[in-house]
């Protein structure tokens, strides 16, 4: 049920428990999709929590880390760069690895507007104009906790483009990095609408991670996540067909 992204090869995660962290940034009501809270249900993960990137409210129901980020504040590229890469360095998983996860603002920016530098703009200027909260911060968390404990990215073109701003961070500033416990997980059905424009934006990058997909029989692409959760279950032992019960409110 997972495969590469490249050639659809079987594949599987990392081994053991996850702590599943979900960044939300402009949402009234940030929260799991069914499919997720589903696996939780079922096989819960080590940890489950919502990061609090500037949202309008706070999503009572479930533990939230926040960061200090106001929903009127002005867009700080390298500020939120710096703030993901001090909560990867001190974040302590509960469980062997992290996914992080994305609830997707109305909002986002288009992961193409990163590929090309832009003549005559510096690297962080660039980013002020073509990136988002979720995107700097994800790259600053992302550099900093692979040196410590697997990251597996639960999304598709968004979290290619998370390693791109990473990638090029490195490079110009030579920040150490781990690229070796990085995984990109989607869902089939991202996997088949994002694919050409996923593997563009990995085939940028210094170093080759894992692009892996799981096949979903039913999926609303609002949850772009899901692939990761769902590939997360099955690694514990769950069938889609448990989750997908599950989801429709069965045993």
């Amino acid at each position: 049920m997972i495969h590469t992204l490249q050639d659809r090869e079987k594949s599987a995660l990392p081994a053991g428990r996850a702590d599943f962290l979900l960044a939300a940034a402009a949402q009234e009501t940030p929260a799991p999709g069914p499919l997720t809270l589903s696996v939780n249900a079922l096989t819960p993960f080590a940890a489950l929590k919502i990061l609090y990137l500037g949202l309008t409210s706070e999503p009572g129901a479930y533990e939230t880390v926040t960061f200090g980020i106001a929903p009127e504040a002005a867009f700080d590229a390298r500020a939120l760069f710096e703030q993901g890469r001090e909560f990867g360095r001190y974040y302590k998983p509960a469980g062997d690895y992290v996914i992080l996860g994305e609830i997707i603002s109305p909002d986002a920016a288009d992961a193409a507007a990163l590929s090309e530098p832009l003549p005559g703009m510096g690297l962080f200027e660039q980013l002020g104009r073509t990136a988002d909260a979720f995107l700097m911060f994800a790259a600053g968390f992302v550099l900093e906790a692979c040196r410590r404990f697997p990251v597996v990215l639960g999304g598709g073109s968004r979290m290619a483009a998370v390693l791109l701003i990473a990638n090029r961070i490195v490079r110009r500033d030579g920040l150490p990095m781990d690229p070796r416990k990085l995984t990109l997980c989607t869902a089939g059905g991202i996997a088949e609408t994002e694919r050409a424009a996923t593997l563009s934006l990995l085939g940028r990058l210094d170093f080759r991670p894992r692009a892996l997909y799981a096949e979903l029989s039913s999926f609303d692409g609002r949850e772009s996540y899901a692939g990761a959760a769902m590939a997360y279950g099955t690694m514990q032992g769950l069938s889609m067909a448990q989750i997908a019960r599950q989801a429709e409110g069965g045993a």
